[in-house]
C-alpha cells in the first residue's frame, strides 16, 4: 500500500502513470521470480535467490533518504465515507480478475479438454495481457490517450471477454481471449488507486491500504467463490453472468474518475 502512495507523490504530475507502471513491474517481478528462482536452484541451490533478494534489501538501506512529506492522518480520522466507491470498484475488479487469472487453466485444460500446457499458457498470457498493458498504457502521455476515456472502456472489455470465452472452443481462439482478457484488467486496479488516492490526498496511505486489501478480498471472492457455485451453474454460464458487473464497474469508474478525482486534484467528503 505505502509504494503506491509513495509513487503518487514521487510523480505528481502524473500519478496514475506512476501507479500503472509500478504495479507492471511488481507483475512482471512476480511472474519471473519463479523462474529466477528455478535457474538459482539448477545451479548454486535455490537458497541463493533468497539470499541475493536480502542483500538487494540491505543495500537499499545505504540509499539517501528523502526528506518528509506532508504529514498525513491516520487512525479513525483518516477514514470517510467518499473512499467506499473506491474500495468497491477494486473488490468488483478483483472479483472478475480472480475469474479469469484462477479459472483459465481450468476452463482450458479442464472443460475444454485441451492439453494441459494449453491451460497454462491461457493462464500465463493472460497475467502476460496485463503486464504488457499496464507498461504500454502507463508510458502514452495522457494528451494522446486520455486516461479516463481508457479506465470507462476497461469495464466494456471485460465484459466482452466473459460473454465470449464460453463460446470458444480452439486453442488459440480461447489463448488469444485470455490475452485480451488481461490487457483489458490491465488499468482498472491501478487507475482506481490513482484516482482514489488523487481524491483523498491528506488520508493517501490509508487509502491505498484500503484498496490493496479490496483487491485481495476481492481476488479470495474470484478465486475460491466460483468452485461451489458450480454445483448450480457450468464455469460457461459463470462467465456469461460475470458479464453483468461491467455495469457497477463502468459506473464506479465514470463517479470516481470525474474531474474532482483526477489525479492531481484532492476532494473528499
Amino acid at each position: 500500500a505505502a509504494i503506491n502512495r509513495s509513487a503518487t507523490l514521487l510523480f505528481a504530475g502524473t500519478a496514475a502513470a506512476a501507479v500503472t507502471i509500478l504495479n507492471a513491474v511488481i507483475g512482471g517481478a512476480t511472474a519471473l521470480s519463479p523462474l529466477i528462482l528455478q535457474g538459482f536452484r539448477s545451479s548454486i541451490g535455490w537458497a541463493g535467490w533468497p539470499a541475493l533478494l536480502a542483500l538487494a534489501w540491505l543495500a537499499l538501506l545505504l540509499l539517501p533518504i528523502a526528506a518528509d512529506g506532508p504529514a498525513e492522518l491516520g487512525g479513525l480520522r483518516a477514514w470517510h465515507r467518499s473512499m467506499l466507491p473506491f474500495a468497491g470498484a477494486v473488490l468488483i475488479y478483483a472479483i472478475c480478475e480472480g475469474s479469469f487469472g484462477s479459472w483459465a487453466n481450468i476452463l482450458v485444460s479442464v472443460n475444454r479438454g485441451l492439453p494441459a500446457a494449453s491451460g497454462a499458457l491461457a493462464l500465463a498470457l493472460f497475467w502476460g495481457g496485463m503486464t504488457a498493458a499496464r507498461f504500454a498504457l502507463g508510458f502514452i502521455p495522457n494528451r494522446l490517450l486520455h486516461r479516463r476515456i481508457v479506465y470507462l472502456l476497461a469495464p466494456l472489455g471485460i465484459a466482452a471477454c466473459f460473454l465470449l470465452i464460453p463460446h470458444l472452443a480452439a486453442a488459440n481462439a480461447l489463448l488469444m481471449a485470455f490475452t485480451a482478457a488481461g490487457i483489458a484488467c490491465g488499468i482498472y486496479y491501478p487507475y482506481s488507486m490513482a484516482y482514489g488516492i488523487a481524491a483523498h490526498p491528506e488520508e493517501g496511505t490509508q487509502m491505498a491500504g484500503l484498496l490493496v486489501g479490496a483487491l485481495m478480498v476481492g481476488e479470495g471472492i474470484g478465486s475460491f467463490g466460483l468452485g461451489p457455485l458450480q454445483d448450480l451453474l457450468s464455469l460457461d454460464h459463470i462467465y456469461d453472468l460475470s458479464a453483468l458487473w461491467t455495469i457497477p464497474l463502468f459506473w464506479l469508474a465514470w463517479r470516481n474518475s470525474r474531474p474532482a478525482h483526477a489525479p492531481g486534484a484532492g476532494t473528499h467528503g
